[in-house]
């Protein structure tokens, strides 16, 4: 009896109807809803979760979302409804009937439809218990509100079609949308009859709609006939009268549903079509007047370009004023309004720009013959010559511009549409400029053919009668003579041909030559790193050795004194970039040189400081190690510093080295292993010391020393900061040595020296303190020359060179602070700290 008031109680107390649930079923969570459910009720068991739920629907004011929550969570872990479950813990028979319950909680929130699903998921057992009839009694007062609601909505959704955005109603079919809204209204009032104001609502609305249907198909009919059906030639897809089918003659909301569909697919398609034939035939206008424009421009444009002063022509009729709207965009009320508007002008305004098009057409016709024939008279002019003439005479730039003259003038090219070109309008007076440069590039050919009697050897006799041919042509320009001295020019480049071939073997071995000494050149550069050999110079070296090969493999073909020509040029390059790689890879081994001679001086100045072999460590083992890495350094410098020395003659000479005293070198001191062994080919046949190239020699003097040089940097970048600690100490010592012996000026030179050297540093401790005392001896200098009232001007520069030199120490340490055992000279401190401070460095 409780359940039954309760159900009562929700029946009665009904909310207002709200929008149809999604699609899925409403007993399941959507998305992240359980993970969330769970995180707001942590309760774990169906036999928490569904008497509590029970007792918040039981309760008038209870939570219906959080019954909702609770019964899915149920649900997730027992499905299946039943009337004599059990709970696990305290063995109590509980009827289980979740979806029964879920139900009445929609109902509560006014989702009919959600409840409705859920009382039709229930299981039948529910007929075995007391809640039957309550279960009976809502399902059928659920099913009532569940089609209300969908009348409702089916009139929603009539009603806004009123903004005609996606279709447009008939003038009938909008009158019938206001009586919609009266009759739902009338749905909705209290105390109204719901059933008998459904049935009229219902009425109402299939009435309109299939009224709406029968229209729609009766346009796209008409679209199917004449003349409109041209205007769907691209899509005729769009006047198939199947979207316009005429709903079931059925009652009731799915009919209502079936019906408003078919008006929404039906509109649709009408719209679409409406959009297609005004805008199709619109465009079909807007084709006429633009080809009419189009020939009257033609006109005035040849006219003009002929010199003469165009006529005045009539302009084209203006299109109807609906074409200047966007069809594509138009709603359906518009689309139709301008449609009928459309079709009352349509014929008449294509009439008469057909007319207009065809009066001018005829006008230009006529200009065209006349160009044509003049066109003949032209052509007739132009000479034409054999292709290997052309070739042997270098006039392939201005028969091409004869040929593309020709084609322009071709009667395809002045053909039923456009203007043809000034040039071609007045083409009489442009081919003269184009047969004066034909003589001019004639005789300049012939004076390039009779510079090849350079070559040794070379068979003259067609070579001398060319200027006689070239005169004669040039004094009557005819064909003719242009054909006997093309005859004299191929004879004699047979001659040169034939020269030149002779001549290919010793070019081919220059070319062989010089592939040798760039491929050793660049992969000596490559191999020394980028500070030493600049990218952009062994990309040059790349690039001047590919386009050698490409030479090297390339055949002299049928033109051998253009091969001739591109492996000279290729070899020129060539040279270039030997010679600036020669000139990187000799700075670059005096720069290692010096960076070994310094590295090797700070050693013996570290190791001078050192106590004997076998004197006690107070460093533990660190001065042994450290005494065997310098002599492991100084051995490996030694080493490759015998080599270098060995080398050094041949560098320091005057003139390039022979190729037997680099053999003798090289062999007797263990170099040459980076030589490629096509460069020793090249260096043993090449001539003997006096005629040999001296290029061989110094390529394979560079490609032996590579290896060692790059040991050599290596070793010296490995040592880098070791020595970059050590050498500024040792500086550093001897100079303090010298201070206290009473040397100011021996420091000062000692210090300056290292500097110039690079062996102060520029970053570290060690390098800050190195500078720092450098500061501090100019300093004393310069306090020294100021008791002794000296020059001002001394004076002056000794202080900036203090500034100097103490801003380069903390520019090394940012942290740097002077020693106190170190620096006991309170002025000199205060004008450290002076110079330094504030930002002034």
């Amino acid at each position: 009896m409780r359940r039954a008031l309760l159900l009562v109680g929700l029946l009665v107390a009904l909310p207002q109807p709200r929008a149809a649930a999604a699609a899925a079923d409403p007993w399941k969570f959507a998305g992240a809803g359980q993970k969330e459910a769970e995180k707001k009720y942590p309760d774990q068991y169906w036999y928490v979760h569904y008497p509590k739920a029970v007792a918040l629907l039981k309760n008038p004011e209870g939570n219906a979302d959080e019954a909702i929550a609770r019964l899915k969570l149920a649900i997730v872990s027992r499905p299946d409804s039943k009337p004599d479950s059990e709970h696990p813990i305290t063995h109590e028979a509980i009827p289980y009937f979740p979806y029964y319950h879920l139900a009445l909680a929609f109902v509560r929130k006014g989702d009919y439809e959600a409840a409705r699903r859920c009382l039709e998921k229930e299981s039948p057992q529910i007929a075995r218990t007391n809640l039957v009839s309550t279960f009976n009694d809502l399902k059928g007062r659920v099913a009532a509100l569940a089609e209300k609601d969908d009348l409702v909505r089916q009139a929603d959704r009539a009603l806004n079609w009123e903004g005609g955005k996606d279709f447009g109603l008939s003038p009938e079919g909008m009158a019938g949308l206001a009586r919609i809204r009266v009759l739902k209204e009338k749905l909705g009032a209290p105390g109204a009859d719901a059933r008998a104001a459904s049935q009229e609502l219902t009425a109402a609305m299939l009435a309109l709609f299939r009224n709406e249907v029968k229209k729609g198909a009766s346009l796209l009919a008409r679209f199917s006939g004449e003349p409109w059906r041209a205007a769907f030639a691209g899509n005729p897809g769009l006047i198939d009268p199947s979207p316009c089918k005429e709903p079931p003659g059925e009652d009731g909301v799915n009919a209502v549903k079936a019906a408003g569909a078919a008006v929404e697919q039906c509109g649709r398609a009408v719209l679409l079509a409406t959009r297609q034939a005004g805008g199709g035939d619109c465009g079909r206008l807007a084709g006429l007047r633009a080809g009419a424009e189009r020939s009257a421009r033609e006109f005035r444009a040849w006219v003009e370009q002929e010199g003469g002063a165009p006529s005045a022509a009539e302009p084209p009729a203006d299109l109807p004023k609906v074409c200047a709207l966007k069809w594509t965009e138009m709603t359906g009320s518009k689309a139709a309004e301008s449609f009928d508007r459309l079709d009352a002008e349509r014929t008449n305004v294509g009439q008469a720009l057909e007319e207009t098009r065809r009066v001018t057409e005829a006008k230009l016709g006529t200009k065209r013959d006349s160009l044509r024939r003049r066109l003949e008279e032209v052509l007739s002019r132009l000479p034409g010559l054999p292709d290997d003439c052309v070739q042997i005479l270098q006039l392939g730039q201005t028969t091409a511009k004869v040929k593309a003259f020709r084609e322009r003038l071709a009667q395809a090219k002045v053909g039923g549409a456009g203007v043809p070109s000034k040039e071609i309008l007045q083409a009489d007076q442009q081919v003269q400029p184009l047969l004066d440069d034909l003589v001019g590039r004639v005789r300049d050919g012939v004076q390039q053919l009779r510079k090849n009697r350079a070559c040794p050897g070379v068979t003259t006799a067609n070579l001398d009668r060319l200027p006689a041919g070239l005169e004669a042509y040039m004094t009557s320009r005819a064909s003719s003579e242009l054909e006997s001295l093309c005859a004299v020019a191929r004879g004699a480049a047979g001659d040169v041909q034939d020269c030149w071939k002779r001549n290919i073997p010793f070019v081919r071995a220059g070319v062989d030559r010089n592939v040798t000494l760039a491929g050793a050149a660049h992969q000596a550069m490559a191999s020394i790193g980028d500070s030493a050999a600049p990218k952009e110079l062994v990309d040059r070296l790349a690039g001047s050795l590919a386009t050698l090969r490409a030479v090297q493999s390339k055949p002299p073909g049928a033109d051998p004194a253009a091969w001739v020509e591109q492996a000279r040029s290729a070899q020129e390059a060539t040279q270039t970039c030997l010679n600036d790689a020669r000139q990187a890879l000799h700075g670059h081994r005096a720069r290692i040189v010096a960076s070994m001679r310094d590295t090797r001086e700070t050693l013996r100045l570290v190791s001078s400081l050192l106590p004997p072999a076998g004197a006690a460590d107070p460093a533990g083992q660190s001065l042994a190690r450290l005494r065997q890495w310098i002599e492991e350094a100084s051995g490996l410098l030694a080493k490759l510093d015998s080599k270098f020395a060995a080398v050094g003659p041949l560098f320091e000479a005057k003139g390039a080295p022979s190729g037997t005293d680099v053999q003798r070198v090289l062999r007797a001191n263990g170099l040459g292993e980076g030589v490629p062994e096509t460069l020793w080919e090249l260096l043993a046949t090449e001539a003997p010391a006096g005629g040999q190239d001296q290029d061989v020699p110094v390529a394979v003097l560079d490609a032996a020393l590579v290896p060692d040089l790059n040991a050599a940097q290596v070793a010296l970048e490995q040592w880098r900061p070791v020595i970059g600690k050590l050498g500024p100490l040792a500086v550093l010592n001897g100079a303090f040595l010298a201070f206290s012996g009473g040397d100011l000026d021996g420091a000062i030179l000692s210090l300056r020296a290292a500097q110039t050297r690079g062996l102060l540093g520029e970053r570290g401790k060690e390098a800050a303190l190195a500078h720092a005392a450098l500061a501090y001896f100019l300093f004393a200098k310069s306090s020294a020359v100021s008791a002794r009232q000296g020059d001002t001007e001394l004076i002056g520069s000794l202080k900036d060179d203090v500034e100097h030199e103490a801003c380069l120490a903390v520019r090394a340490d940012t942290g740097f602070r002077l020693p106190e055992d170190l620096f006991r000279n309170q002025s000199f401190k205060r004008a450290f700290l002076a110079y330094t401070g504030a930002g002034n460095c």
